[in-house]
């Protein structure tokens, strides 16, 4: 592989870790704030939702795609 294939991928590998760990660290601020008011549960519906949701929207997207392609 040249030099400029690893320079490349190794970007696209750091912008995906650091898209990655902002989403992790929002959803554990999110549980630690949902822990400390005492209401876990409202937080584990709440991310069970929203999962679902964006789980169901991605399929959906990715089967128009592939429909379209």
């Amino acid at each position: 592989m040249s030099r400029r294939r690893w320079i490349i991928g190794g970007a696209i590998f750091v912008a995906t870790f650091l898209l990655l760990g902002r989403v992790v660290a929002g959803w554990y601020v999110d549980y630690l704030w949902y822990d400390a008011l005492g209401a876990l549960a409202v937080w584990r519906a709440r991310a069970g939702d929203l999962l679902i949701l964006r789980g169901a929207t991605f399929s959906v997207a990715t089967l128009f795609v592939f429909c379209n392609g």
